[in-house]
């Protein structure tokens, strides 16, 4: 009787273990997908920056 609740407990205790483990994985997964996205945008904005700052330069007034 006693090792069955021992191995019950034992089972749960994987169990719980396993389920943190899931939810750890999926954090990590969320984070690592939001800090790809911040830096997609953040290439996207420096990117659109250059293209901006090559147009000023490219508008430079002509000399007569």
């Amino acid at each position: 009787m006693v090792e069955e609740e021992k191995e019950k407990e034992d089972e749960q205790q994987q169990e719980q273990k396993s389920q943190k483990k899931n939810e750890n994985k999926t954090k990590k997964n969320k984070n690592k997908e939001i800090n790809n996205n911040k830096k997609k945008n953040k290439r996207k904005k420096n990117k659109e920056k250059n293209k901006n700052k090559k147009k000023q330069k490219n508008k430079k007034p002509k000399e007569k």
